[in-house]
């Protein structure tokens, strides 16, 4: 078993801790620790599974396999590993590449598996603070909406999830968690579509300051109600969720 101290958590892996991944972490807990100005209240460990099976064992309770990252209840974080990620992505696609342009696919996927880990890291260190620090997962769409705000790349524009709202007719009710099960109507996965309808939402009624977001949670996680809710929505944000909804569809 090979472990990095960080200080602020230990990274567990069976194979050799990739550098980019230590400064990765170490990067995203500043980052974190900026925006919520709070300190982690313990060490936290950082399971980096380099197979399948380490995965599913990390994960424990957590029925999600196809995952990259996750935080688990108790504030520690399981990450699948960059070669992890690159065999999983030429497992799907390879009944529908070949040859040539195989070659030049396995490449451009090691690039984006050490990209896509660099997000996922950023990702959770944001559901670690919030986990240490907030007795309560709601509201779901900020809490998700926080965390896929600090990413650095995104797959989807503001204007293909604006689109997508306005097709399907969807309305505030998008901001519930149990939405990212649907399928938007291009015919991505739910998932997809609405980790970054809540980051451009979260974006929005924050007026792109996160912190915004931070100081509506040091509030409402002490007593959550829907009242507190609403009466707290619109004194951070300035109107209410059906308010902000509209003019953020608009």
């Amino acid at each position: 078993m090979h472990t990095k101290d960080l200080g602020f958590a230990v990274i567990k892996s069976s194979e050799h801790v990739p550098a980019f991944i230590e400064a990765s972490c170490k990067q995203s807990y500043l980052r974190s620790k900026h925006l919520y100005k709070k300190r982690l209240t313990r060490k936290i460990t950082i399971t980096l599974c380099s197979t399948q099976q380490e995965w599913l064992k990390a994960i424990k309770y957590y029925r999600w396999p196809n995952a990259a990252g996750v935080v688990l209840r108790n504030g520690d974080i399981a990450l699948k590993a960059p070669d992890l990620l690159v065999v999983q992505a030429k497992e799907k696609q390879r009944t529908r590449i070949s040859g040539h342009a195989m070659k030049k696919w396995h490449k451009q996927l090691e690039k984006w598996s050490t990209k896509a880990v660099k997000n996922v890291i950023l990702h959770e260190f944001s559901h670690v603070f919030w986990t240490h620090h907030y007795k309560t997962t709601q509201p779901n769409w900020l809490n998700e909406g926080l965390a896929s705000a600090v990413q650095i790349t995104h797959s989807i524009t503001k204007e293909e999830v604006i689109n997508g709202i306005k097709e399907r007719k969807l309305n505030e009710k998008s901001l519930l968690y149990r939405m990212r099960i649907q399928k938007h109507p291009g015919g991505k996965k739910g998932g997809l579509y609405y980790y970054n309808l809540w980051r451009y939402f979260t974006l929005f009624v924050t007026n792109n300051n996160l912190r915004r977001a931070v100081q509506f949670m040091d509030e409402y996680s002490k007593r959550p109600s829907r009242k507190k809710y609403e009466h707290l929505f619109k004194k951070y944000f300035g109107m209410t969720e059906k308010e902000a909804w509209n003019a953020f569809i608009n």
